[in-house]
């Protein structure tokens, strides 16, 4: 939450100084239209600000709620003070909600620029940048599950790897993933039973995967624990 709320704060001062500078004869409206660029962006960016861990059942709409007090407060930050004179040129009223939209067009960038596919080959900043900017992406969960899991959390692993699951519920490579993480930790801890139960599904979720897409990719046919490799046996 604290991420969009502080872009929202901090750029609204700097987009309404930038106005007079490049439409120094459309002050009113220049402003105008970069006030209701930036409420946008704080919609946007804070719709989706709380994560699956806040507001519970109601998340969506609290959301959507969050995003509406952060549009407000941009747009409120940048409205024009006084009594300025301005044409109201179409021009003018374009380039201002281009002005008041850019930050919106960075952060969706920089989003986008830190998605991935691969939750293995992720690092841990980047998992954790992308969580910050998007909350619900499940894959940046997972891959933060992986690293805690890298680092003997394993109550921090199981924890992460719960969320990631509410978010994707679809795919059944990436359950599979899950249940190979939770085989690994229970391997670890030394409960071979519940780790090959676990492992087992993780199995029967790959092989649906790839009789539904007919990708039969060796690569994707399973992932073999770590520590369930080292401390337990599949055919026991």
């Amino acid at each position: 939450m604290l991420l969009p709320l502080l872009s929202v704060a901090g750029l609204a001062p700097l987009v309404r100084a930038l106005v007079p500078r490049l439409l120094p004869d459309d002050l009113v409206v220049g402003r105008r239209a970069a006030a209701l660029g930036l409420g946008l962006f704080g919609v946007l960016a804070g719709h989706d600000a709380l994560g699956p861990d806040l507001g519970g059942d109601a998340r969506v709409a609290l959301g959507w709620g969050f995003g509406g007090v952060l549009g407000l407060l941009g747009a409120g930050l940048t409205l024009p003070r006084g009594d300025e004179a301005g044409k109201g040129r179409i021009a003018a009223m374009v380039l201002g909600l281009a002005l008041g939209f850019l930050p919106a067009a960075f952060w969706f960038a920089t989003e986008r620029t830190l998605a991935f596919e691969d939750v293995d080959a992720a690092s841990e900043e980047r998992a954790r940048w992308r969580r910050r900017l998007s909350p619900t992406d499940a894959r940046a969960w997972l891959a933060l599950a992986l690293r805690a899991r890298s680092k003997d959390q394993n109550d921090h692993a199981l924890a992460l790897g719960a969320v990631a699951e509410t978010l994707e519920t679809e795919d059944d490579r990436f359950q599979a993933r899950i249940l190979e993480l939770r085989a690994d930790v229970w391997a670890a801890e030394g409960d071979c039973e519940r780790a090959r139960a676990l492992f087992t599904e993780a199995l029967k979720a790959r092989a649906r995967a790839a009789m539904e897409t007919l990708d039969l990719d060796l690569g994707e046919s399973y992932r073999l624990p770590p520590a369930f490799a080292a401390n337990c046996r599949l055919d026991e």
